[in-house]
Parts: C-alpha cells; structure tokens; sequence
C-alpha cells in the first residue's frame, strides 16, 4: 500500500494500491505492516514535532521486528543550495524552499535538510534498532528494525 497527501502524486502509483492520508495519523491498525518505507516525506514537515510524528507513526504500524526504511534530506551536502534553493525568512538555514517544477510552472517547495545528531536524536526517541544510518548523495538513509515488545 502507497500513501501520499497529494492526490496528484498518488496519481503517478501504479504498481499498489494507495490511500491518501497525512505521514503524522497513518490510518492503518498498529503493528499490522511487515515493513514500511518512507522515502522524501520528512524534510517536507515543517515543525520538528511533525516531523517526529511521522516517524512515530511508521514505528507504530510496524509490526515487531518489522523492518523500516527512511530517506530523509541531508544538510551535510550543500548541492541542493547551489540548484536554487531559496532560504525562508525568520526561520532556521536548514528550512529552505527548492524549485520543482510540474510540466511549465515551478513550484516552491518546502524542505527540511535534517543535521546527522538532528536526525539520530529522533530515531533514538523511537523503539527500534538502527542497523545502517549512512548518507547516500542528498539524503540520509536509516533503516531500523521495531524492537520486540
């Protein structure tokens, strides 16, 4: 199953079913998924407890011993500011808006460029595992197992 909260993105799924729903109230039971993905979803939070939220909410509908993945925009590569990145007024560096562009328009959108002790802060709120954190070109990429309870 493939959420999104864009329903013009859950347009471009077509290998699983989809459901639209916010990454911060997943609406699935809790622990009722082997694995779970999240891949570019945090960093467009904008407020750290969004941003943990969501995580909680991967951690809760995983079953234990579960595997989760999650990619997440990395400030320790600047190459995003050098592709027009605009930093937004009155808020900290790392919240900068990124031009994307859908067909002719560009659209401005906001992403969150998570620090290494940022993110590791985060997940070792969570119960799970980390078996990899690694940086791979933009993101960090951590992938955790649910602890068994």
């Amino acid at each position: 199953v493939g959420s999104d909260l864009s329903m013009e993105l859950l347009k471009y799924v077509g290998v699983c079913d989809v459901v639209r729903c916010c990454a911060t109230k997943l609406p699935f039971r809790s622990e009722s998924h082997d694995h779970m993905m999240s891949i570019a979803v945090a960093h467009h939070l904008s407020t750290p407890l969004r941003r943990q939220s969501a995580l909680s909410e991967l951690v809760r509908v995983t079953k234990p011993g579960g595997s989760i993945l999650l990619y997440v925009r990395s400030s320790e590569t600047r190459e995003l500011i050098h592709q027009g990145a605009i930093p937004i007024e009155n808020m900290p560096p790392n919240d900068i808006l990124i031009e994307w562009r859908r067909g002719d328009a560009p659209l401005a959108r906001y992403h969150h460029l998570f620090e290494k002790e940022e993110l590791l802060g985060l997940v070792a709120a969570l119960p799970v595992t980390v078996n990899s954190f690694e940086q791979e070109k933009d993101n960090w990429v951590v992938v955790m197992t649910k602890i068994l309870q």
